[in-house]
């Protein structure tokens, strides 16, 4: 009995493993990566702008229903707060990277300028069928952080 629980546990942890495995994150080159940066490139001018003219339907254009309902204009209004404070007003941006995760998510990685600070790193994420819509955006850089 003690030796076939072992095996049942043997065999999830193993289901579990594998299945992380087909998941894994990879980078997008080539024609796939060209095809996502047609899509992305417009929803971060259009994020980005819209942090710097302080227009919140511009800013949640492009998100799904769960960024749409975490980002209520409450919330813009503390981010913009917080941008204006720490990195004052975005300047520009360059892809670091463009990665896909698992079948369903893309993530754009860039780097970016505001005018008080230089490479603060945004993502984004992208449902990678459909709409393309954004499914997650983070903002990090040291100044950021201080709090």
């Amino acid at each position: 009995m003690r030796n076939n629980i072992i095996r049942v546990i043997t065999l999830v942890i193993m289901f579990v493993l594998l299945g992380g495995c087909a998941a894994s994150p990879h980078a997008v080159e080539g024609s796939e990566r060209e095809a996502v940066l047609a899509y992305s490139e417009q929803i971060a001018d259009n994020i980005l702008n819209a942090l710097n003219e302080n227009d919140y339907e511009a800013f949640v254009q492009d998100y799904d229903e769960n960024m749409l309902t975490a980002n209520t204009p409450e919330n813009f209004a503390n981010l913009k707060s917080t941008i204006s404070l720490k990195l004052g007003k975005y300047l520009s941006r360059e892809v670091t990277a463009v990665t896909a995760i698992g079948d369903e998510t893309i993530l754009v990685v860039y780097s970016a300028a505001f005018e008080k600070e230089k490479g603060v790193t945004i993502r984004l994420a992208f449902q990678r069928d459909g709409d393309h819509l954004v499914t997650g955006i983070w903002l990090d850089s040291p100044l950021l952080r201080q709090k």
